[in-house]
């Protein structure tokens, strides 16, 4: 986790002004939004296991904003998911269709 916040803060420092400004738009707008995991809050995967949002970030190829999350069960390394896949329906092989996340505990 702290490797995490040294590598955000460094990519923060490398940005400019306008950049910085930018980016912080983008984060106040999408945390407005109902269906924006919140950070520390812990989910549920439509497979098993728990996960714990570490917070949103900005995939830097796309500019598409993610949520970083790690596994509650094996905390080894954090990973990061675009928002739009966390939030999509996943098709079931039964023909079925569920949440991919489904809010466990705030």
């Amino acid at each position: 986790m702290a490797l995490l916040s040294s590598l955000i803060k460094l990519n923060w420092i490398k940005m400019n002004k306008d950049e910085r400004k930018t980016l912080r738009r983008k984060q106040i707008e999408i945390s407005r939004h109902v269906d924006t995991p919140r950070p520390n809050s812990i989910w549920r995967h439509y497979k098993g296991g728990h996960y714990r949002v570490i917070g949103i970030v900005f995939l830097k190829i796309t500019n598409e904003p993610g949520v970083c999350y790690d596994c509650e069960e094996d905390k080894m390394l954090p990973w990061v998911q675009p928002l739009s896949r966390w939030n999509e329906r996943v098709n079931l092989a039964d023909g079925g269709e569920v949440a991919r996340f489904v809010l466990h505990e705030k």
